[in-house]
């Protein structure tokens, strides 16, 4: 747990301070953790596999953490010391600038090691437990109200294309454009009073059909917190 929670710490250091996606041309403090850390989820994944029942060859489909595990250690194990050894052989014939591919292959890799966070909830068994009421309760009713809300922006988005005047075509020129801006506007909130404005400029049907918009998106999503 507690190489877990350095991990989770170092991340947001490396992030701030390591301008470098490769490994093996960052400063000697990160490539020495990141080799540790490597060295570390590798070590643990070789005792746990040690300790398998190794005789059948369902191994991965059994313990499907050991499986996410391994493909974390290989994740590692290929930033660490692949790229850094096709960084080593292609740094005489390939510029390694941002553009190269060897560089945004590792900024991938650096981004995945995300997943390690992945790892947290099974030290904790009570987060495990509400991540699993989350999943159970709270996603299947957020499925339905996504579900309701891209409808309802779908058919007004269609109504204010159909009805507004060329004044308004960089809101309401296009279907995608009206969603897009009942979705800011009337959903999040952000300049709703513009919007408003400018669809009484031109009529107050328009007007007071963003009204009913903003009314039955509030609803919508008071009823989903409420449930």
């Amino acid at each position: 747990v507690s190489v877990l929670a350095f991990n989770a710490i170092w991340l947001w250091i490396d992030a701030d301070l390591n301008p470098s996606p490769l490994v093996s041309k960052s400063d000697e403090l990160f490539c020495t953790i990141e080799t540790l850390l490597c060295a570390y989820y590798a070590a643990e994944l070789l005792v746990r596999f040690m300790a398998l029942d190794r005789r059948t060859c369902d191994v991965f489909l059994r313990d499907r953490c050991f499986a996410f595990d391994s493909v974390l250690v290989a994740f590692s194990v290929t930033e660490v010391v692949l790229l850094s050894v096709f960084a080593a052989v292609l740094s005489d014939s390939e510029t390694m600038d941002g553009s190269s591919g060897i560089v945004r292959t590792a900024r991938v890799f650096r981004a995945l090691r995300l997943l390690r966070l992945m790892r947290l909830p099974r030290a904790f068994p009570e987060l495990t437990a509400l991540l699993r009421g989350v999943v159970l309760a709270v996603l299947p009713a957020m499925m339905f109200f996504f579900s309701l809300l891209c409808i309802l922006v779908y058919t007004f988005g269609i109504l204010f294309t159909q009805l507004a005047e060329d004044k308004l075509n960089e809101r309401f020129g296009k279907v995608a454009a009206s969603a897009r801006t009942l979705l800011v506007g009337g959903v999040l909130l952000d300049g709703t009073a513009d919007v408003g404005g400018a669809l009484e400029g031109q009529s107050v049907f328009l007007a007071i059909s963003f009204c009913a918009f903003l009314a039955m998106a509030l609803l919508l999503a008071a009823t989903a917190l409420a449930a």
